[in-house]
């Protein structure tokens, strides 16, 4: 598979486990009125959800050394789907904080893996600038994400911020479906030498 695909695909990717985080934030005052919620029942849906997203992410190095990256990497973006939809159509507080724990723990996997099959089976040369660029994608993608989250709301209401996060994750999952390789890494870079690419990574550094 073409590394720059790969590479593309990740970075989207990665955009979305940012903008997850905090785009809800400007919906909150309208998470309030609707729900009849207290300021620290909204606020949850931001601090679960890190929370969630903080735990989840012990496991899924094991994880994904067991069952494969790739599949991990999918499995956590239909859970956020999951939590995403139940936020969509929740009918009451508690169902959407379970929500948006669901759609931390999921992307708690993209956030892990996503780095490392970016920069598997790519030239040493490589690895530095494609890290490099991966993180400032993050870094970018969450110092906007509240600004997008403030347009969302104030043109299409409170209630859209989290059918876009739906939209996204939907997005994402047929990106990651077709521009994540499943073959091994190294093979699909045409790597032969230590010199050419790296040895397969492991989560924590054992093969």
């Amino acid at each position: 598979m073409n590394s720059k695909i790969v590479l593309a695909s990740i970075a989207l990717i990665v955009i979305l486990a940012e903008a997850e985080i905090d785009i809800i934030a400007p919906s909150l005052p309208g998470l309030m009125r609707h729900y009849q919620a207290s300021a620290f029942e909204a606020e949850l849906a931001l601090s679960l959800n890190l929370i969630a997203h903080a735990i989840a992410g012990l496991w899924v190095g094991t994880l994904a050394d067991r069952f494969g990256r790739k599949n991990i990497l999918l499995l956590g973006i239909v859970t956020f789907i999951f939590g995403s939809a139940l936020s969509v159509f929740a009918h009451n507080i508690p169902v959407l904080l379970l929500g948006r724990i669901l759609q931390g723990a999921g992307m708690s996997a993209p956030t892990v893996i996503g780095l490392l099959i970016a920069i598997e089976g790519v030239s040493k040369a490589k690895q530095e600038s494609r890290m490099a660029m991966l993180n400032s994608i993050a870094n970018i993608s969450l110092a906007f994400t509240p600004a997008v989250g403030s347009m969302i709301a104030v043109f299409f209401g409170w209630h859209a911020n989290f059918q876009f996060l739906l939209i996204f994750g939907a997005v994402a999952l047929l990106v990651a479906v077709y521009g994540v390789p499943t073959m091994d890494a190294k093979r699909a870079a045409g790597c032969v030498t230590e010199e050419q690419c790296l040895e397969p990574i492991t989560m924590y550094g054992v093969n």
